[in-house]
């Protein structure tokens, strides 16, 4: 599986994974185990446990959440996407959320590619 077959199978799950409410599930098949998010308004979360954790609030208040990739570069073992999310909070009278993002994807020894550092933030792309 190439690069952007592997991005977009990952994306997939984690949307599945959101989907179903499952933040364990969702980090396991998404995130590096020493991964760092950088969501706005919170501090940085190591690791899959703390990231999972932020995942259970931001679940709390949004009820869906849908990727799109803008931009995708793969160098060596590590690249990195640029994209969009999509994101309907739980309140169904609140409006749609639009959210950009940056991550850096890892290729790990057996090759599987996850991603080491999420960074995103409010607005469109």
């Amino acid at each position: 599986m190439n690069f952007e077959q592997a991005v977009r199978a990952r994306s997939d799950a984690f949307e599945r994974n959101y989907a179903a409410r499952d933040a364990a599930a969702l980090v396991r098949d998404y995130y590096t185990p020493d991964a760092r998010l950088i969501a706005p308004d919170a501090p940085m979360a190591r690791g899959r446990q703390e990231i999972a954790a932020a995942f259970e609030t931001i679940m709390g208040a949004i009820g869906s959440c849908r990727l799109e990739t803008v931009e995708l570069v793969e160098e060596g073992p590590i690249g990195y996407e640029i994209g969009r999310a999509y994101l309907q909070p739980i309140d169904a009278a609140a409006p749609p959320m639009d959210y950009r993002y940056v991550v850096v994807w890892s290729r790990d020894a057996s090759g599987e590619w996850r991603v080491a550092v999420d960074k995103f933030s409010f607005g469109p792309l």
